[in-house]
């Protein structure tokens, strides 16, 4: 290689000045293919071919002692470009938007509904209550009992009933 460098340098003032400086490479004739194939098989589609070869002929290959390593070429992948179109998607997800916001509305009216309800019923709960008492009051007031102290007593306390003071 020193001499095929000498002689290009003695050349190499004639050349033109666009003309690079040449790269000499050694090789090695071992690391050249020693195998060149291509595959065809009956009642198979392209791709199908190339997963036949990629999973069953390239690892047999592989597998033989001495093969250092098998590269295949030509293989054919599918697929599918997906292009969306930026206002549909928009449309569509304005679509989405309105239908959970109209769900959620329907369901807040549903929540306020519930608590009115909920404070309505307190409130008859709270005027049930006012009104009970003023009865009792009103009742404790108009009640005489021509009974004896002991049985009304015994009475009261058979139907857990306090703080009512009866007359003699």
């Amino acid at each position: 290689t020193i001499e095929m460098r000498e002689n290009l340098d003695q050349i190499s003032s004639y050349w033109d000045d666009s003309v690079g400086k040449p790269v000499i490479i050694k090789m090695n004739p071992d690391m050249m293919p020693v195998m060149v194939a291509a595959v065809e098989v009956k009642d198979m589609e392209s791709t199908e071919i190339t997963d036949y070869v990629t999973n069953e002929i390239e690892p047999e290959i592989e597998s033989i002692a001495g093969v250092a390593s098998v590269t295949t070429t030509g293989n054919i992948t599918e697929s599918v470009d997906v292009l969306i179109q930026r206002e549909k998607l928009d449309k569509t997800n304005q679509k989405v938007k309105d239908a959970l916001l109209g769900t959620f509305e329907e369901k807040e009216q549903d929540l306020a509904d519930a608590q009115q309800e909920l404070d309505d019923g307190k409130k008859e709960l709270e005027d049930g209550k006012w009104c009970a008492e003023i009865g009792i009051e009103e009742s404790r007031e108009k009640i005489t009992l021509p009974l004896e102290r002991e049985a009304v007593w015994n009475l009261l306390r058979q139907h857990q009933i306090k703080g009512i003071d009866f007359e003699d």
